[in-house]
């Protein structure tokens, strides 16, 4: 469906603006950015913010086809707002939230808008992830990826998203969960599956959560395996940013 892949590319910025609130950040605040602490290692003893955006991931994680899109937000200041809070999650406990460059793979199709979220403590994140794959959490955002994609008005009729699988591999000292929801629109008069979909790919290591919202939609002569491909080069760019902010964990 035409018309919903070119929402899905339209509505992504706004999309990204919701995940930052669904899991506790809110709008981007310049004066508190950290500055970029280049591609070595971050201290154990650096302050949460440089934590923060040493493990969002970078263009340079990702390499080729991987291209910056928009330059990165920075720093954003937390908020008890978003889906983490309604379900029950302690935000207090979340202390930097950094919003990094979205990126786009190839000249089309997908884009990738990764974050990275420093608790105060391992305990503290585990939750946050736990909380992050149950039902009322899911339920909170796919609402709110819906309320997102129906106030863009370049989208079709119907247009909504759906929970759909969601699936966890831990693995390198890194616990993983992907959570997929389905894009849907009207079409011949019923709310059908459409051309479209969103992941919130979530990497923990100890008190930081490395995420990405990635966003796509299926294009002519893409290969059977072509998600399995991006997500597979986005795990390895996690692996490196988690690597670079937390090499002690």
């Amino acid at each position: 469906m035409k018309g919903a892949a070119f929402v899905k590319r339209s509505a992504l910025l706004l999309a990204a603006v919701s995940v930052v609130a669904a899991c506790g950040g809110g709008g981007s605040s310049a004066s508190s950015s950290p500055k970029p602490s280049g591609a070595g290692s971050t201290s154990a003893s650096a302050a949460p913010a440089a934590v923060a955006e040493a493990g969002a991931i970078r263009p340079s994680d990702l390499g080729t086809p991987w291209s910056q899109y928009q330059a990165a937000s920075g720093a954003q200041p937390v908020t008890k707002k978003g889906c983490a809070g309604q379900v029950g999650f302690d935000v207090s406990t979340l202390k930097a939230v950094y919003a990094g460059a979205v990126v786009r793979r190839g000249s089309v199709s997908p884009y990738a808008a990764p974050f990275a979220f420093v608790f105060d403590s391992a305990a503290s994140a585990e939750r946050f992830v736990t909380v992050a794959g149950s039902q009322p959490y899911r339920e909170c955002r796919a609402k709110a990826l819906s309320a997102t994609v129906k106030a863009n008005k370049k989208s079709p009729p119907g247009a909504r998203y759906r929970i759909d699988a969601m699936r966890t591999i831990d693995a390198d000292g890194v616990q993983r969960i992907q959570m997929g929801y389905q894009f849907q629109a009207l079409v011949n008069g019923k709310i059908r599956d459409a051309n479209g979909r969103t992941e919130d790919l979530l990497y923990r290591r100890g008190a930081v959560v490395s995420d990405v919202l990635l966003e796509s939609a299926r294009q002519a002569g893409d290969a059977a395996n072509a998600v399995d491909q991006v997500l597979g080069e986005i795990d390895k760019a996690a692996r490196t940013a988690l690597s670079r902010c937390c090499p002690t964990e």
